[in-house]
């Protein structure tokens, strides 16, 4: 470090004399430097607000299309919502009802099987007895005709010997 004429150091590494001016002229420095700073500091929140600025009619724009979305989103989910509920009552409604004719049907039908097992047992039976009948009555009808057969062949009999007699 240089020493002028017109400043002194004393003992203790300090600057005397015009160290006053000295320190002024750093402290007119810093002011400068911090001036600087802060007009350098301002021009730059003056650009990036004129950005905002200018970016706001866009930014505004997309915020009032994000919210129309929102609401028609938010409309479309209610009216799902409600189609949804609609539907579910629907389907239950339609699922107890086929339930309700499930059973239905499966009590007819078992009624049905019931009654055609019935039916087949009380045929079976009727069956049964009408062969016996036919049977009967075929035996009967037998007897008949073997009696016929023999009345007529006796008959027969009688004719040629009437005939044998009367012609000699």
């Amino acid at each position: 470090m240089v020493i002028t004429d017109h400043t002194a150091r004393s003992g203790n590494g300090r600057f005397e004399g015009n160290s006053r001016k000295a320190q002024k002229g750093g402290r007119d420095c810093a002011k400068s430097n911090v001036k600087e700073g802060k007009d350098a500091s301002r021009y730059v929140f003056h650009s990036h607000h004129m950005d905002v600025i200018a970016k706001r009619p866009e930014v505004l724009e997309r915020a009032q299309k994000a919210e129309s979305q929102a609401a028609t989103l938010s409309s479309n989910q209610r009216e799902l919502e409600q189609s949804s509920k609609r539907s579910l009552a629907e389907m239950s409604t339609q699922l107890a009802e086929a339930q309700r004719d499930k059973a239905k049907a499966e009590s007819e039908c078992n009624a049905l099987k019931s009654s055609v097992g019935s039916m087949k047992e009380s045929w079976a039976r009727e069956v049964k007895v009408l062969r016996g009948e036919m049977r009967k009555a075929d035996d009967g009808w037998k007897q008949e005709r073997d009696e016929v057969l023999e009345k007529n062949t006796a008959l027969l009999k009688l004719v040629q010997d009437h005939s044998s007699v009367a012609s000699p």
